[in-house]
């Protein structure tokens, strides 16, 4: 079922729930990650970046998650 989670279609579904909940610009977006990640260091653990992605009303399955973080992991890792 890996044909569900391609990336396009993620951010799609992102963008619709945080549209929903009400969430329109990525203004909101930037007053939540500074909650998340005070000192701006650009990364997050995986259970602050599930937080984070709740609290903007985006709501991911396991899959999809993973298939988030291959696509962003940084090489080296």
């Amino acid at each position: 079922m890996d044909w569900k989670n391609k990336p396009n279609m993620i951010f799609n579904k992102v963008k619709n729930q945080m549209f929903g909940k009400g969430v329109e610009t990525f203004y909101y977006v930037d007053i939540f990650i500074k909650e998340f990640d005070p000192e701006l260091t650009g990364r997050l653990s995986p259970h602050a970046f599930n937080l984070f992605m709740n609290k903007v009303g985006a709501f991911f399955t396991i899959q999809e998650i993973r298939n988030i973080k291959d696509l962003y992991r940084s090489e080296g890792q």
